[in-house]
């Protein structure tokens, strides 16, 4: 029977070090165990980990929390060893097959992976792994390894480490340029070209840690098989992938994918819990519930007239939220749909019972909520770069957004003091056009602003706010 990845967290990887360690551990004190867990019932599967409660836990994908069992498995070892060192240890590794430990192992991980037991060598690490496989390749000088500049630290100093002791070279190209205009083509493509005679090995990263990038491993493979079509078996290019941060989440078939060589941890992503498909499927009808009271309140205040209301911010917020075509992954649309803010100006009026504002207030508040909403992709442009979004700071770049943002706010300014006829709140927003010109041609220019000066700046906001509305109470 193969191994699922739900069979391999529960039933097998979570529990083959204690199963293995059983005939081991009979001199050994061990304490009661819990029940087993319910794996069909999420709160159950989160009380396996020791998690503390005060937080929100999204960074397993670093170094991930150990379930119990796994716990258990390794407190059940540690015993052992200081019980007996020497016993444990050649017992564990150099008896037969169905009590090796080492092995069981091995076999529980190829038959997740679709593998063979043999071909599966256990390090303490993804680093240790790469660096295992790189000084252990038959490099001789003249041959060239390539590998991209988005690869992560180690793995390049894995290949400079190895090509250095034998004479051998390494070189390394980008895979793209920009992530506003990343494709799996462009990637495929730019490695096939990078490919020369003197390539003996090209290694690459499946999925990145710093943006989730994920590489199309299976084409790639193809092209190293098109660039081996040619050569003598001792003459093939040999493909090397540190898979770190796509097992455990992607689909677990490696050796289905062409790679020569993987190396990855179990630390992050094997044991790091994620939502369900069913969590996914009844969320809809959560943010429903949570509608509802209110949606209710409002007929009871204002009619059957609120539903129109009601139906225009529920349309507004969806266009903006879209999967894959909403108006948040296009840019200038994504300005253009803060127009939807109006709503609550009309939602006040409507419960208030007083008039609606009349045409300068009303594009007085689009044109703030599209310049509040360009600013904050300012402010997020290298989170949104890395996890390859799409927006109007990005396309445009920094330096411009600033100035399309001054540009916004000199409108603003106009409006306020010529049409609403308030001089003291139009100086304060002609105040912010000239920063951001000033900022965009000499200060920050094309930088992200320092966290530092972020949170002085809002804070500072807020002050200015709240003397504002002391000042005009």
């Amino acid at each position: 029977m193969s191994v699922t990845r739900r069979n391999f967290l529960v039933g097998s990887s979570l529990s083959v070090a204690a199963g293995a360690l059983t005939p081991l551990l009979s001199g050994a004190e061990s304490p009661k165990t819990a029940s087993p867990a319910r794996y069909d019932d999420w709160a159950s599967v989160r009380r396996e980990f020791d998690l503390s409660p005060d937080y929100i836990h999204l960074g397993l994908f670093y170094l991930t929390s150990h379930p119990r069992p796994v716990r258990e498995a390794i407190e059940k070892y540690r015993r052992q060893l200081d019980s007996n060192r020497f016993v444990t240890v050649e017992s564990s590794l150099f008896e037969s097959a169905d009590k090796n430990l080492p092995l069981q192992i091995c076999r529980t991980i190829a038959d997740y992976i679709g593998g063979d037991a043999n071909d599966i060598a256990l390090t303490p690490n993804t680093t240790t792994g790469l660096a295992l496989i790189y000084q252990g390749l038959p490099l001789r000088e003249g041959d060239e390894v390539l590998t991209t500049s988005q690869d992560h630290y180690v793995h390049h100093e894995s290949i400079r480490m190895a090509t250095s002791r034998c004479g051998a070279t390494w070189r390394k190209i980008p895979l793209f340029d920009s992530y506003d205009s990343i494709s799996a083509d462009q990637m495929v493509d730019r490695i096939r070209k990078g490919i020369s005679p003197k390539t003996k090995v090209l290694g690459v990263t499946w999925v990145h840690s710093a943006s989730g990038l994920r590489l199309p491993i299976g084409r790639i493979a193809d092209v190293v098989a098109e660039a081996n079509a040619g050569r003598d078996e001792n003459d093939r290019v040999l493909l090397v992938v540190d898979g770190v941060h796509g097992i455990g989440v992607e689909d677990p078939r490696i050796t289905a994918m062409g790679c020569d060589y993987f190396s990855a941890g179990t630390h992050k992503w094997i044991f790091g819990p994620r939502g369900t498909d069913e969590q996914l499927r009844k969320l809809p009808w959560v943010i429903s519930a949570v509608h509802l009271p209110f949606l209710l309140l409002f007929l009871i205040l204002q009619g059957r007239g609120m539903l129109g209301w009601y139906f225009a911010a529920v349309a507004a917020t969806a266009i903006y939220n879209w999967p894959r075509r909403g108006c948040k992954g296009l840019p200038l649309l994504d300005l253009v749909n803060q127009l939807g803010y109006l709503l609550v100006f009309s939602l006040s009026s409507m419960l208030n019972q007083v008039p609606e504002l009349q045409w300068p207030a009303l594009v007085f508040g689009a044109l703030f909520a599209m310049h509040s909403h360009l600013l904050s992709e300012i402010l997020d442009l290298k989170p949104d770069r890395l996890a390859g979004r799409r927006t109007t700071a990005l396309l445009i770049g920094p330096a411009p957004a600033k100035y399309l943002v001054s540009g916004l706010l000199f409108a603003e300014a106009i409006i306020v003091g010529f049409l609403l006829h308030n001089m003291e709140i139009a100086i304060f927003f002609a105040c912010g056009t000239l920063w951001f010109l000033v900022d965009a041609l000499w200060v920050f220019r094309e930088a992200s602003y320092p966290r530092r000066f972020v949170r002085w700046s809002f804070l500072a906001w807020n002050v200015i706010v709240l003397g504002g509305l002391c000042y005009w109470n």
